[in-house]
């Protein structure tokens, strides 16, 4: 049987899962904005209940209900609109909780003191406490609805500490009437225990719901690790060549549809295969991802990138025919050719060639576009190696 402490450690340390902690704080925000909005809903309903009896009751009392009462849904309604235009701070629910137990406590007294016995020892203060607990166990944070329990304890035992020491608890039956200043002393103890374990039972819900969503972060993490490794090349992290398929096609019909220019490069290492044979696959590793990162670098986000074989990469250029396309092609040749890779005998260069293709007029096909795009690759390399060619009709592959 574990002890308080121990318990208290359980529910309260964060758990080891990847995404755990943004995923909550995302969630915490929500939560904490759905609770702003249904505070000032519930508070906008108890003021015109208390309204509609108001001339039942003294003035003081009335001060209570209605001039704090106006208080809180003033804070209320500005917190919410807060809430809702500024980013979310995770203090905030405790600054929220904190006011709402405060005003709360503040209420019941001065309805206590304008009343003139301690009708508010009764169901108003104890309910008024649960529902406010409860509140903060939605939140889904573990230590508010603790936080939150501990203030309405310390809430209620003043109040009951203050109508004793002004003598105006008499002490009698729970079922003594409502309007009497009769009261139960177990039934205000059973109310605080209920409080208190109210708080800790939201306490339980908030972890069991944290440790739940957790397993289901984890699953979708993993899930969408398979899709990325179903996608993506291991050694470069570029798009492997299904994958860039994939996306090209998706471009092409966008581009065939609104009549908008696409280009692709195409281009391979130079020499790579004498590379691999003379220093060794793992330097040939290490040009690979050099060759990808440095067109990795020149690249816009809409542009789709991938290893399209062996040492073979693929551009896909939205909107950029192939005088915008031979600006970056010659941009990734160059950054490729000024850096050097360093080996154990000395430094060495790497160069590309690259064969540029833009979409025509006519309908074309993805394949027909790449084999273009090899057409003018295997011409730069006839030419002399690092360099760029763009396709023209009277090129022909050897």
């Amino acid at each position: 049987m574990p002890t308080v402490s121990e318990l208290v450690n359980r529910l309260t340390q964060p758990h080891p899962v990847e995404l755990s902690q943004s995923t909550w704080f995302q969630e915490e925000a929500r939560a904490e904005r759905f609770v702003g909005l249904t505070r000032v809903v519930l508070i906008s309903v108890w003021l015109v209940v208390t309204a509609s009896v108001s001339g039942l009751v003294p003035p003081i009392a009335n001060l209570s209900n209605l001039g704090v009462g106006l208080v809180w849904w003033v804070w209320c309604c500005l917190y919410a609109v807060y809430l809702h235009q500024h980013p979310y701070r995770a203090p905030f629910k405790y600054l929220s909780t904190t006011v709402d137990m405060v005003l709360n406590t503040v209420i019941l007294y001065l309805y206590h003191y304008g009343m003139g016995y301690s009708t508010s020892l009764k169901a108003p203060a104890f309910m008024s406490y649960l529902i406010l607990g409860f509140m903060a166990a939605y939140r889904y944070s573990v230590v508010l609805p603790l936080y939150a329990g501990g203030l309405a304890i310390a809430g209620f035992a003043g109040l009951v500490w203050y109508f004793t020491a002004t003598g105006t608890i008499a002490f009698g039956m729970s079922l003594e009437s409502y309007t009497t200043p009769v009261v139960s002393a177990s039934v205000l103890f059973f109310q605080m225990a209920f409080i208190a374990a109210a708080a800790v039972l939201g306490a339980l819900y908030a972890y069991s719901i944290r440790k739940l969503v957790d397993r289901q972060v984890a699953y979708e993490i993993a899930i969408e690790r398979e899709r990325q490794l179903a996608r993506t090349d291991a050694l470069t992290g570029l798009n492997n060549r299904r994958h860039f398929v994939d996306l090209a096609e998706h471009e092409l019909v966008s581009a065939r549809r609104y009549h908008r220019p696409i280009s692709l490069i195409l281009f391979d290492i130079d020499h790579f295969k004498q590379v691999n044979d003379r220093w060794g696959h793992t330097l040939g590793d290490e040009i690979l991802k050099h060759v990808a990162d440095g067109a990795r670098a020149h690249l816009r986000e809409a542009d789709v990138l991938g290893r399209y074989g062996g040492e073979e990469f693929a551009v896909l250029l939205p909107d950029n025919g192939a005088q915008p396309a031979r600006v970056v092609a010659e941009r990734i040749r160059q950054t490729i050719a000024d850096h050097d890779i360093e080996t154990g005998t000395g430094p060495i260069r790497v160069t590309i060639s690259l064969g540029i293709a833009e979409l025509g007029p006519t309908e074309d096909t993805l394949s027909a576009l790449i084999h273009r795009a090899d057409q003018a690759m295997y011409a730069a390399k006839r030419a002399g190696r690092n360099q760029t060619v763009a396709f023209t009709s009277d090129m022909a592959r050897l």
